[in-house]
């Protein structure tokens, strides 16, 4: 039971990585897009194509490593967006 379970969060994990790598990959379509002004390009489109694993010392302690600094990218961009964040 605890193997089926953890077999179950980890066919998660990996969809919910996939997930928030393309709508990543969406945005770094966009030259435009805001997240271009604070971090490199080749930096982001790595995280993207790895799913995060680039990306492999812990932020925060141990609360973001790979999709969770993906989905913070997404995040941080539409923050930029909604208000116009501009540098």
């Amino acid at each position: 039971m605890l193997k089926e379970r953890k077999v179950r969060i980890l066919k998660l994990i990996i969809i919910y990585t996939k997930e928030v790598s393309r709508i990543l990959d969406n945005i770094l379509k966009d030259s435009k897009s805001p997240i271009y002004k604070i971090i490199g390009e080749e930096f982001v489109k790595n995280l993207v194509q790895t799913g995060g694993a680039t990306f492999n010392k812990p932020w925060f302690g141990q609360l973001m490593t790979d999709p969770q600094v993906i989905v913070y990218l997404i995040q941080v961009n539409t923050w930029m967006e909604v208000y116009n964040v501009d540098f």
